[in-house]
């Protein structure tokens, strides 16, 4: 019997449903809706989702995720996804 996958939550939020993503054993898992990706996370959350600017323009991601800085009663979010057309 294997022993069960011990699972931490990581900074980064999930592209299909917006849930925290978990990683356990060289695997990201989505804890809302179990997408998964081994190795990075980038295969399942905002950070990978990359978008293309022009067609002369390389596709590259404009989006990241983040702790949330300004956590309140009203935006209780522990991770948001920032929005930038600077190059990462």
């Amino acid at each position: 019997m294997t022993a069960p996958t011990t699972w931490s939550l990581v900074d980064h939020g999930c592209r299909v449903c917006g849930s925290r993503i978990l990683f356990g054993q060289n695997v990201y898992r989505c804890s809302g809706c179990g997408a998964t990706a081994v190795d990075r996370p980038d295969d399942i959350c905002f950070c990978g989702l990359t978008v293309i600017a022009s067609p002369t323009k390389e596709s590259r991601s404009l989006f990241r995720c983040i702790p949330n800085p300004h956590r309140s009663a009203s935006n209780p979010a522990e991770i948001v996804v920032l929005c930038s057309d600077a190059p990462t």
